[in-house]
């Protein structure tokens, strides 16, 4: 997952008057709606929650894409929700999955050790 990026856009429903966007995110990501820009974190993180506020007008559909890139080895994380409803579900990709193919690979290899002696 080193240095990939992940956009999804499409259409949403906002509410009159205030929304927020509550995105949980490891790393870097650009958040816009209509095509203006209204929230950006820059650069490595830990998973952290961000809050950006959006003035829906009146209310009715809004394009939205959100643009992610994760810049580490070890997880990635991405959810998005708009006025605490879900547009994105949290997509946790722990290093956990590393450390159990390195396990296994360290298990392979006491194997053939044993079995050389």
């Amino acid at each position: 997952m080193l240095g990939s990026v992940i956009t999804i856009a499409g259409t949403i429903s906002v509410g009159a008057g205030n929304n927020v966007f509550d995105v949980f995110s490891d790393d870097g990501f650009s958040i816009k709606v209509n095509g203006s820009e209204i929230g950006r974190q820059e650069g490595l993180t830990a998973p952290s929650n961000f809050s950006f506020n959006f003035d829906g007008g009146l209310g009715g559909l809004a394009d939205f894409e959100i643009t992610w890139f994760e810049g580490s080895r070890t997880q990635a994380a991405l959810g998005v929700k708009l006025n605490g409803d879900t547009l994105t579900a949290a997509v946790p990709l722990p290093a956990a999955g590393f450390l159990l193919i390195g396990a296994l690979g360290g298990l392979a290899a006491v194997k053939r050790r044993r079995k050389a002696a």
